[in-house]
């Protein structure tokens, strides 16, 4: 699904600061609305592995009040790092992979280096996996019931 779906007017996703060839590519555009976007309520379920372009669409999610927000802190945030290169060095032979440019959302008042917290924090615990429970889906099951 395509993010025009969910927002009703024509929204920012990246900063301006990429270099040309992402611009050129589209990168920086902003997003336009579908004609027939989603008007529903929306629930998106998080955790501590929601990271890198997951953890940008749960900063944008969040930023533009598309929904309601269930579960742990992500662990990204609105920043990530990656058109990453690999290298071996030739002494040691050891492989180093690297990051070379930073994809920023064009969001405002998110921490920048701490994940995104959820509107409604439900956290797993040890018990929770061993009964083969699902308390972030069970709270937003409930939430989507009460519409």
């Amino acid at each position: 699904m395509s993010i025009s779906y969910l927002v009703n007017k024509e929204t920012e996703y990246f900063t301006d600061d990429l270099p040309f060839l992402q611009r050129l590519l589209g990168f920086t555009d902003p997003i336009e609305a579908a004609e027939n976007n989603f008007e529903g309520e929306l629930v998106l379920l998080t955790d501590g592995a929601n990271f890198s372009t997951a953890a940008h669409f749960t900063a944008f999610f969040k930023y533009n009040k598309l929904g309601t927000i269930v579960g742990s802190v992500t662990g990204g945030s609105y920043v990530c790092t990656d058109s990453s290169k690999d290298l071996v060095l030739s002494n040691t032979r050891m492989r180093l992979h690297y990051s070379t440019l930073v994809y920023e959302l064009a969001v405002e008042g998110l921490p920048k280096s701490m994940g995104i917290k959820p509107d409604i924090v439900v956290k797993k615990d040890i018990n929770d996996l061993l009964n083969k429970k699902d308390p972030q889906l069970e709270q937003a099951l409930e939430i989507l019931a009460k519409i």
